[in-house]
């Protein structure tokens, strides 16, 4: 019974131990995960270059309401100052012009598609931007584990020099085996140090990609885990693809601007209104007709586009 409780008490503690050692393992990879991606966040908050690129689409989206807009009304006033001619003293006229039907909706659509264009540039930028910052930090990952197993086998370098120096004092090798390990060995320190060489350039280059200073600590994660690339391989993925997309709508663009030409060509209406305030009756005047009534007249208009014969050549 006692050897009993001692193996139940042994697996409960190895349970215990597996348990928070893959709590530990999960939390680590959790961390160093997150590490990353705060990398990323940093650097799509601190780039010039997309701060610049999201402020063009931002740009571009606010033309959209205003290409598809009608152009401001005319208004217009008139006085007339020689009282001896009996016609209306003063005409108020106002007057909007109206393109021609589908005219503003084709430019907002160019409008649409073109900051459509700003924003896939903005993203296509920011792609780049991640692409080669994951490349430096996986390149820096690369580089502190080499630096870890170099370390490591540099301290079994130093044992196997005592063993081979041990085994020709004893007469049991040659000068030979023991040459061969030092040189193996300043090879080692000799790439050793070539990598310690290396850390500094790509810390620089990392933190110019963050547009943060050189000599911030960059922290390498122990463990890291890669996505599964296959899973982004497909034809979805290709044609969400910011580069591609932006060029279908830069085409998309340039058809509907096709679009808005034509229908430019069209003739354009306008409507307008005309107020005339009209003298009071004058018995001294013989000339004076009229009861004094003020006139309203509505008014139509049409333009004739014969000028433009030549834009459709």
């Amino acid at each position: 019974m006692k050897r009993q409780s001692i193996s139940k008490r042994k697996w409960r503690n190895l349970c215990i131990t597996t348990i928070h050692f893959y709590l530990f393992l999960f939390t680590s990879i959790g961390i160093n995960a997150q590490s990353l991606q705060n990398y990323l966040q940093t650097a799509s908050q601190q780039s010039p270059e997309l701060k610049s690129k999201y402020l063009e689409f931002e740009a571009a989206l606010q033309k959209v309401p205003q290409v598809g807009a009608l152009p401001d009304p005319m208004f217009s006033a008139g006085v007339l100052t020689n009282k001896m001619v009996p016609m209306e003293r003063a005409q108020l006229t106002l007057r909007q012009l109206f393109p021609w039907f589908g005219t503003l909706e084709a430019k907002r659509d160019v409008a649409s598609a073109m900051a459509q264009v700003k924003f896939m540039a903005w993203q296509d930028s920011r792609n780049t931007l991640f692409f080669e910052i994951r490349k430096v930090y996986y390149e820096l990952y690369e580089l502190e584990k080499n630096i870890i197993i170099i370390t490591e086998k540099l301290k079994y370098y130093d044992a196997y020099e005592q063993l081979a120096q041990t085994q020709f004092q004893a007469g049991k090798g040659t000068m030979v085996d023991v040459v061969r390990v030092q040189i193996e060995r300043n090879e080692l320190n000799t790439d050793l140090q070539l990598l310690k060489d290396r850390r500094q350039p790509l810390q620089i280059m990392f933190n110019k990609l963050l547009n943060q200073a050189s000599d911030e600590v960059i922290a390498v994660p122990d463990t890291l885990i890669l996505p599964d690339f296959q899973a982004f391989v497909n034809a979805d993925s290709l044609s969400a693809n910011p580069k591609i997309a932006m060029l279908a709508s830069e085409s998309r663009a340039f058809e509907l601007q096709q679009k808005v030409a034509s229908k430019e060509r069209l003739p354009m209406v306008e409507l307008g209104l005309q107020y005339m305030i009209m003298p009071l009756p004058d018995p001294d005047n013989i000339h004076a007709t009229g009861d004094g009534s003020d006139m309203l007249m509505p008014m139509l208009g049409v333009s004739l586009p014969i000028w433009r014969k030549n834009m459709t050549r």
